[in-house]
């Protein structure tokens, strides 16, 4: 879906030493276990400021109005713009979804990279290289403590599906330097459910523009070149969860995993493959307790079956969910690379 006399500009220097850097955040930061951040909402986007690398971060973009007109249920992003981008540069642009159970995980404007997975350091490293867009996106959360509870899934992959649309609008793309043609998808736990989606659910599968739903930038395509899927779920047929992450799938799905109904096949990427699906990338931690270690190799197995070109698997051995822990095999640093090296060749095909 390319655009006339798009000037795209690629990556000017390696990546490695901002991986170096700026994975050591990670070595030392949060864990898995740290609670993830609440966003105080923001209604209207807020002034250019600078974000990693030097880029120029552009705050809480409300993305999706016929749902969330002034961005207060969540469906807001930033976008950060590297600090060597001209006058008709348009990037390869990379969606960061956040994980956080579909319940948690929106965050203060400039704070929506580093609350899970590798987002921050990727971040920065593909921006110090002056090649890339990245966008950090929040979407409506479940409301568990609700009877029933609210903006309980499809709600968070419509919003994700808006604000693909949104980036290739010609005036947004033009505003924040996007290569309409490359926008991949990278997301952790529900996020990387979330990118999974994205990258395997056609238009037929009913998440953008159904009747009661948001007609927003409905011009516009909603697909991605490339996935990256860290800890995240394919297959809600199965049955095998821990008593948490059952309760959790109940309340965002409304129905206990491993349910023999077309809700849970519906929201389960799995369901949708075929060869015309994008490259993946998926990690996947052997011992977490959380999502079942079976459901990555699942997910890549049936990609490969189907088909998909540049399938690859990453089991990270003594790992559990969020794959940031100390030991680890590969090491977060190798990981950042072998995440930034996937988005780089994906960005030169």
């Amino acid at each position: 879906m390319g655009r006339a006399a798009v000037h795209r500009r690629m990556p000017k220097g390696s990546s490695a030493g901002a991986i170096a850097l700026v994975a050591a955040i990670l070595t030392v930061g949060p864990t898995a276990s740290t609670p993830v951040l609440t966003r105080a909402p923001a209604a209207t986007t807020g002034a250019a400021a600078t974000g990693p690398s030097g880029s120029t971060l552009h705050p809480n973009i409300a993305y999706c109005p016929g749902v969330d007109p002034t961005g207060k249920q969540g469906d807001v992003m930033d976008i950060y713009t590297p600090a060597g981008a001209a006058a008709g540069d348009h990037f390869p642009t990379v969606i960061y979804v956040h994980g956080g159970g579909w319940e948690k995980g929106n965050a203060a404007a400039g704070k929506k990279l580093g609350v899970d997975g590798y987002s921050l350091p990727v971040a920065a490293a593909l921006l110090a290289t002056d090649g890339f867009v990245v966008a950090a996106v929040d979407y409506r959360l479940t409301k568990p403590n609700t009877n029933p509870p609210t903006n309980q899934f499809p709600d968070q992959i419509i919003d994700i599906k808006c604000a693909l649309r949104y980036l290739r609008v010609p005036a947004h793309a033009s505003t924040y330097d996007i290569d309409p043609s490359h926008i991949f998808a990278m997301g952790s736990s529900a996020g990387g459910h979330l990118v999974s989606l994205v990258g395997t659910a056609p238009p037929s599968a009913g998440f953008e523009c159904q009747s009661g739903d948001t007609k927003d930038w409905c011009g516009q395509s909603s697909a991605v070149q490339a996935v990256v899927d860290e800890w995240g779920v394919s297959d809600f047929t199965d049955s095998t969860w821990s008593v948490h992450a059952s309760q959790v799938i109940q309340q965002v799905f409304g129905h206990a995993p491993g349910e023999d109904v077309p809700a849970l096949e519906r929201a389960s990427p799995v369901t949708y493959i075929a060869q015309s699906d994008p490259p993946f990338l998926i990690i996947q931690g052997d011992q977490d307790p959380l999502n079942t270690p079976t459901q990555a190799p699942e997910l890549a197995q049936r990609l490969a079956l189907g088909g998909v070109q540049n399938t690859t698997l990453n089991m990270v051995h003594y790992a559990a969910h969020g794959v940031l822990e100390p030991g680890e095999q590969p090491g977060i640093t190798q990981l950042v690379q072998t995440v930034v090296s996937f988005l780089e060749g994906e960005a030169t095909s």
